[in-house]
Formats: structure tokens, C-alpha cells, sequence
């Protein structure tokens, strides 16, 4: 077995926060169009898989890619990201 026989098997999946630890990804819409209703406060691809790649000093690794997550307002917020292995 390889170090690497697992990586099929994962995902990581983000969450937001907020800075004392509690869920921050939905909220009620300060501005409009959606004032007043409840929106996604994280938003783009949130579960990624695990791909090996080599880092700036030219090491291999292996990393979760998650180029397109973005926080709709303004605010002080924490990435939880949950490492998770599927089983069949």
C-alpha cells in the first residue's frame, strides 16, 4: 500500500464562520436585491478532490483546489475545511 491509495477515497468540504467558531453560511440579505431574505454567505465549488501536485520549491504534495469560493459581504470570517473519506 502507497501513501497515496487513500486519495480516491477523500474530499475536503468548506465551511464559513465567523471568528469565535459558530456557522456563518447563511444570513439574512443586508442590501438589495435580496434584502431581508435569506442568503449563501459562501458561494463556488465547495467540495474539492485531493490532487498531487508539486509546491514552489518544486516538492511533491498533495493539495485541495478550491479556485472559485468567494464571500458575498464583507466581514471577518473563518475556512473550515472537513476532510472526509468515502466508504462504500
Amino acid at each position: 500500500m502507497t501513501r497515496y491509495d487513500e486519495l480516491p477515497y477523500l474530499i475536503c468540504h468548506l465551511t464559513l464562520l465567523t471568528p469565535s467558531g459558530e456557522d456563518a453560511t447563511m444570513v439574512i440579505a443586508p442590501e438589495p436585491p435580496d434584502q431581508g431574505r435569506q442568503v449563501s454567505m459562501i458561494y463556488g465549488t465547495l467540495v474539492a478532490s485531493p490532487t498531487e501536485m508539486r509546491n514552489q520549491a518544486g516538492a511533491t504534495g498533495v493539495y485541495f483546489c478550491f479556485p472559485d469560493v468567494s464571500v458575498r459581504y464583507d466581514g471577518r470570517f473563518k475556512l473550515h475545511a472537513t476532510l472526509l473519506r468515502i466508504t462504500g
